[in-house]
């Protein structure tokens, strides 16, 4: 029959496949590396952006990114381009609803670059300077929204 939507599909795959997952839940140990950090202890962290562990990647939404083009046609072939870093002003065109933050085709991978604590000299909250991967350009953008950075 036809599934519809709202329906939810139910596949059991068995109980060697339930045998073997109960064991790795059983066996599993964290890595040893310094550097891991659970996904449960990142919540403060991507905050605050401290000491962002390295088992975690960072993705950033991609805004206007994705509705601009910034490769101008006769350098397209250019491979030296893409290693370049064009900046954006990040203050408009990087907000995100929770919906585009779920959306993978929303978000591309990024890092944090520059974040300063505290408060600028204009009364407003510092915001952080990301890189942007997309489409095999690199993106530096400044004042960019916490907001618009997940996991």
């Amino acid at each position: 029959r036809d599934i519809f939507p709202g329906e939810e599909i139910f596949i059991d795959y068995g109980i060697n496949w339930e045998k073997a997952w109960d064991r790795h839940v059983k066996n599993w140990k964290p890595p040893t590396d310094s550097t891991y950090v659970p996904l449960a202890d990142v919540t403060k962290r991507i905050r605050s952006f401290d000491n962002f562990p390295d088992n975690l990647e960072l993705s950033c939404c991609l805004g206007k990114l994705t509705q601009e083009k910034y490769d101008d046609e006769e350098n397209s072939d250019d491979q030296s381009k893409s290693m370049e870093d064009t900046e954006l002003d990040g203050k408009t065109g990087f907000s995100c609803t929770r919906d585009e933050l779920l959306d993978p085709t929303k978000l591309s991978p990024c890092e944090i670059v520059e974040y300063s604590h505290g408060i600028s000299s204009d009364g407003k909250s510092n915001l952080p300077t990301v890189r942007i991967f997309y489409e095999k350009r690199r993106f530096l953008v400044k004042n960019y929204r916490r907001e618009s950075i997940t996991i």
